[in-house]
């Protein structure tokens, strides 16, 4: 519901100065060489994505090749956004001062991403080996795999 209010709170607001001054609201003087607030928004819309792409994949069994399709695309979009990000953040270390927290957000969200996206690299690599030599990678779903007769016989490792 904050979605909804957001607006609606910035849209009275706004009103409670006069039509004519609205364009003089003074400027912060918080300011950054580069604009991280509009990488911020692409963040937000990102998260919202995200969110969709979570309840998607949760509620449909199978997922549509469609949908794979587009959420591949986005986490490929998402890689470059946390690389972009890091390198936008690392080029501006004044913009801690002057827009601490702005800047903190950005920074985390940009590392994990990018260490996310290294932890993905490793996994798809695995992903390609499965698909060139089939039935090497343990695959609990099909019980196939290097490992899976070791991995049935033996309950100590349940957990890996």
């Amino acid at each position: 519901m904050w979605l909804y209010w957001w607006p609606h709170v910035v849209f009275h607001t706004v009103r409670l100065f006069p039509r004519y001054d609205r364009r003089n609201i003074p400027f912060s003087t918080n300011f950054c060489q580069k604009d991280l607030h509009s990488i911020a928004v692409v963040t937000t819309i990102f998260a919202f994505l995200s969110t969709g792409f979570s309840l998607c994949l949760a509620v449909r069994d199978p997922v549509p090749r469609i949908i794979r399709m587009m959420f591949h695309v986005f986490g490929f979009a998402h890689a470059l956004l946390s690389i972009a990000t890091l390198a936008v953040v690392n080029d501006v270390p004044l913009c801690a001062d002057t827009t601490p927290e702005l800047y903190l957000f950005l920074q985390i969200t940009s590392i994990l991403g990018v260490v996310l996206t290294v932890i993905t690299a490793l996994l798809a690599m695995f992903w390609i080996y499965d698909e060139r030599y089939p039935g090497t990678v343990l695959d609990l779903r099909k019980q196939t795999g290097f490992c899976h007769d070791a991995y049935t016989t033996c309950p100590c490792v349940w957990h890996v």
